[in-house]
């Protein structure tokens, strides 16, 4: 543990930093009515948690009141940034950072299922949920540490819960269970093995013991549901057909009969970083291979035999580096959806491709969001910038576009219904149907321009000049008469809205790092009372302390599309380092990375440890090879390397320090080894100290200060490594976040 503690205190060492001053909460047009009520908009930033790029900010329009100013407080509008379907399709599950809400399709009603005790500073991404297609039961991971927590299945209707996992892989993409199409079982991972449950029977505690519903080892991405009635299982090369039915029978005697039917034999080796789905009859399946190769698979053979290859093909695109992709399997045809990261900017783009006797390219999508494939697999929607697009997957020829709103969340209520989270309401889209035209409903109002009284009604107004009241009984907002309602909003201008002879409000200024300003109310007869109606905005904290991700690229680029995409869901800018080789081998990556916007640094010319007994090394080797990379940045990308760099390895000498500084270049220190390049073979051979991508993360977080430099390799290093810390840059740069950093480029 030694060199740990050394690493530590080196990669903590302060170094002079750009400082980017992070988004914080602000107050804006506060109104008073007769009765001490309060409205105000509080205006929030959500970091990397849309479908697209960037972040985005919304004003959340609060009710309080002067009398108990740090007790009473409402939302009234509500941001979709994540929706669920409930109870069937009658519910929806509505989560942003200020709480869960609930609306009832049926009653036209909305009500807070659970608020935020205090308004949340923090900014990082809310969890993902996976809910059963019934809607009955929801499962979640619940946070626990940078990277764990507890897997947890809970009844949607009586909230009651119960624990699957208590030390559960956590993910902000997506959950480790599978439901099956009717939600009757389900499937979930838990130390890399998969088990399956009956929710209902695990409610009644009539389940089987979990050592009895074993599937087999692997990830929750070994299994597929193909129909409600059965499931495919992949084990090594081995791929098996599981019936429903036979589950509990099966999981009793696994020992003696297996826990399902050997289908066939795949020609490789189905491992971790792979990917397949079912078709629903079972009897197909795709599989993607090391996020670059797509295969398709007919389950006819018998016992182990090798099952019949009727398309294989590796995929790529000269506009991007492939991110990720999946498989939707839209009227018996597979599809595959492949997200890369643009060559041009680092964007998020998408391209569609069927998958037949041909692979034809369907859709290219710019700035895109998830595709969601309709139930009966006909429809795709997806988000591309700021539209909002539902296509047919038969003709593909676009149903419907949604324009001018950026949608955070959508979710499909049969065939040819979806509910749409925009930034400015939550709409009700029904397809169209006969010839007819698509029909949008407002459900929700997601933000608001401005609120204001109308007596004792809060009323608003949206970002067209609509006038809206909000009913109490109901918890949602009515479209009002703009003639009635704008002579209210033009005489409630002023002091007028701010005072009522028995309080006033203002906003003022605040020693919280975390607020922009503090809303206070002031009793006007009592001189000196002036209270915050949010307590924590006045609360003293300290300064947001700054960290910088150094991005090393010595001479693969295997984790690049996927760095590059979450640091843009984040509005990230970081420092690369850029070795010689790497420019040469991935000139189109470099220029990926510069047009980013990043910072790029130099890390040599060539990969070379400079301090390695026998090397002479003096100032005029170590000119030429920063210059030399120098030169080889130019031609890649037009554009100059910035003045910093480390040696590769981060190894180095007071001589080849100086060296750099003769130069003109300022050394960067983030470590004398990275953590993440350690390997398996390493450790067994004690020179190093090895440590999974989980427990770096940690590890960074808990001993990041002030000033800290945290070295993430881009590539994979020569050896065996179990993970990539690359591969949990969300999670890293989350808790970061949410343990007070800022996160800056060196400059």
């Amino acid at each position: 543990m030694k060199e740990l503690l050394i690493a530590a205190a080196i990669f903590c060492a302060a170094f002079s930093l750009f400082a980017v001053e992070s988004a914080r909460i602000s107050f804006e047009d506060p109104k008073i009515n007769s009765q001490n009520q309060i409205l105000v908009s509080v205006n929030h930033r959500v970091a990397g948690n849309y479908n697209g790029a960037g972040n985005a900010e919304y004003k959340t329009l609060f009710f309080s009141d002067a009398e108990k100013p740090d007790q009473v407080r409402l939302p009234l509008t509500c941001f979709p940034e994540k929706m669920e379907l409930l109870c069937e399709g009658k519910v929806i599950q509505i989560r942003n950072r200020f709480g869960t809400a609930r609306y009832s399709v049926e009653e036209n009603s909305l009500a807070w299922l659970s608020l935020s005790d205090s308004l949340p500073v923090s900014a990082i991404k809310l969890a993902p949920q996976s809910v059963s297609p019934d809607g009955k039961w929801v499962c979640f991971v619940r946070k626990r540490n940078a990277s764990l927590g507890t897997l947890v299945i809970k009844n949607a209707s009586s909230l009651e819960e119960t624990v699957l996992d208590g030390d559960a892989e956590f993910s902000y993409e997506s959950v480790p269970v599978k439901w099956a199409p009717d939600g009757s079982y389900l499937l979930y991972q838990k130390a890399g093995a998969v088990y399956f449950c009956d929710p209902d029977a695990v409610f009644q505690k009539i389940d089987l013991d979990e050592s009895l519903r074993k599937i087999g080892s692997g990830s929750i991405s070994s299994v597929s549901w193909s129909n409600s009635k059965s499931a495919v299982y992949i084990q090594h090369d081995l791929v098996y057909r599981i019936n429903v039915n036979e589950l509990y029978t099966r999981s009793i005697y696994s020992k003696i009969v297996g826990i399902g039917t050997v289908v066939g034999r795949l020609p490789f080796v189905f491992d971790k970083n792979d990917n397949f789905w079912a078709d629903e009859t079972g009897k197909k399946i795709a599989v993607v291979k090391d996020n670059c190769i797509v295969s398709c698979f007919e389950l006819d053979s018998e016992g182990s035999s090798y099952i019949t290859t009727t398309f294989s093909k590796p995929f790529s695109d000269n506009r991007g580096s492939v991110i990720d992709c999946q498989v939707l399997w839209a009227n018996g045809v597979p599809v595959l959806w492949v997200n890369y990261a643009g060559f041009d900017n680092g964007h998020r783009k998408s391209v569609i491709y069927t998958i037949g006797s041909d692979f034809a390219q369907r859709c290219f999508v710019n700035d895109s969001g998830l595709p969601h494939l309709s139930p009966d697999g006909r429809k795709i929607a997806y988000t591309s910038g700021s539209d909002f697009c539902v296509v047919d997957t038969h003709t593909w020829k676009e149903l419907c576009k949604l324009s001018g709103e950026t949608v955070y969340s959508y979710i499909w209520s049969g065939n040819s219904l979806l509910y749409v989270g925009g930034e400015r309401f939550v709409w009700q889209l029904s397809l169209p149907q006969y010839g007819e035209s698509a029909r949008l409903k407002k459900l929700l109002l997601s933000t608001v321009k401005t609120g204001f009284w109308n007596g004792s009604v809060p009323c608003a107004i949206d970002d067209s000049g609509a006038f809206y009241e909000y009913k109490e009984n109901t918890g949602v907002w009515k479209k009002a008469d703009d003639s009635v309602l704008s002579s209210v909003f033009a005489a409630k201008k002023g002091s007028s809205a701010t005072q009522n002879g028995i309080y006033r409000i203002f906003t003022g200024a605040t020693e919280s790092d975390h607020f922009e300003n503090a809303l206070m109310v002031r009793a006007m007869r009592a001189p000196g009372s002036s209270r915050a109606v949010f307590r924590e905005s006045t609360a003293k904290a300290a300064p947001r302390r700054k960290v910088s991700l150094a991005f090393d690229a010595l001479d693969n680029a295997d984790g690049l599309s996927r760095i590059l995409s979450v640091l843009d869901s984040y509005g990230i800018k970081a420092t690369f380092f850029l070795n010689g080789e790497f420019i040469r081998r991935y000139p189109k990556e470099t220029n990926q990375i510069a047009s980013a916007g990043h910072i790029c640094g130099s890390m040599f010319y060539t990969v070379t440890d400079l301090t390695m007994k026998g090397f002479v090394l003096d100032e005029t080797f170590v000119r030429r090879g920063l210059g030399r990379n120098e030169d080889e940045f130019l031609n890649a990308t037009g554009k100059e390397l910035a003045l910093l760099w480390h040696a590769p390895f981060y190894k180095s000498n007071a001589e080849i320090v100086k060296s750099g500084e003769n130069a003109g270049y300022k050394y960067v220190e983030a470590g004398r080894f990275c953590l993440d390049t350690a390997t398996l073979e390493n450790a067994v051979m004690a020179k190093q100290w090895y440590l999974g991508a989980d427990d770096i993360v940690s590890f960074y977080v808990e001993n990041a200060t002030d000033g800290s430099v945290i070295p993430i390799s881009v590539g994979k290093p020569e050896g065996m490594r179990t993970d990539y810390l690359y591969e949990k840059l969300d999670l890293l740069i989350g808790a970061l976040l949410d343990a007070g950093f800022d996160i800056v480029p060196l400059l």
